[in-house]
C-alpha cells in the first residue's frame, strides 16, 4: 500500500490555481493581440513606404517628361521662326510694286487701297476704301475679272462709316507668275 504524503488541495487552493491559469491565458491572449497589431502596423507602414517610393518615381518621370517638352517647345518656336524668315525672304524676292500697280489699275476711280498684304504662298489680303456700297461691289467685280491673276477673292469684312465711306477687306489667292507675264517681268 502506498501512503500519500502530499496534502490534499482544498477548494480555496483550486480557485486560486484556476484564477492564476485564467490570468496566464488572458495575458497570453493579450500579448498575442498586441503582436498581431504590431505586425499589421509594420506591414501597413512597409506598404505605405512602397507607395511613397512609387509616387516619387512617377513624379521624377513626369518632371523629366516636362523638361523634354521644354526642349520640344523651344525647337517648335525655332522652327516657326525659321519658317517665318524663309517666307519673308521669298516674299521679298517678288516685285511688290507690280502687285500694287495692278491693284491700283483695277480699282482706279472707284476706291483707294488702304493696305495690301501677300505672302510666299500666294495669299493676298486687300484693305480698300470706297465712297459707296456700289463702288465697293464694282471693285470686287473688277478684281475678279481676270481669274488667272486673282482667284477665290472673298469678302472678309465690310463696314460703313458715319461719313458714308465704305471700308472692306478682300482675301484670296494671287498667281504671281501670271501677273508678271501680264506686266512683262521675267524672273
Amino acid at each position: 500500500m502506498a501512503v500519500n504524503l502530499l496534502p490534499q488541495a482544498t477548494a480555496k487552493d483550486l480557485k486560486k490555481a484556476d484564477k492564476s491559469l485564467r490570468g496566464l491565458v488572458l495575458l497570453v491572449v493579450w500579448i498575442g493581440i498586441l503582436v498581431v497589431i504590431f505586425v499589421v502596423l509594420f506591414f501597413n507602414k512597409s506598404l505605405e513606404n512602397g507607395r511613397l517610393r512609387e509616387a516619387e518615381s512617377d513624379k521624377a518621370q513626369l518632371l523629366n517628361q516636362i523638361q523634354q517638352l521644354g526642349q520640344t517647345h523651344d525647337d517648335y518656336y525655332t522652327l516657326a521662326y525659321k519658317s517665318l524668315v524663309l517666307s519673308r525672304i521669298k516674299t521679298e524676292q517678288y516685285v511688290p510694286s507690280t502687285i500694287g500697280d495692278y491693284i491700283k489699275e483695277e480699282i482706279e476711280g472707284n476706291g483707294r487701297v488702304m493696305q495690301y498684304y501677300f505672302d510666299a504662298k500666294g495669299e493676298v489680303r486687300l484693305q480698300i476704301e470706297s465712297p459707296s456700297y456700289y463702288s465697293a461691289v464694282r471693285i470686287w467685280h473688277d478684281l475678279l475679272k481676270d481669274r488667272t491673276i486673282m482667284s477665290e477673292l472673298n469678302l472678309t469684312s465690310f463696314s460703313q462709316g458715319k461719313d458714308g465711306v465704305v471700308q472692306f477687306q478682300l482675301k484670296g489667292n494671287l498667281n504671281l507668275d501670271e501677273l508678271y507675264k501680264l506686266h512683262g517681268i521675267t524672273k
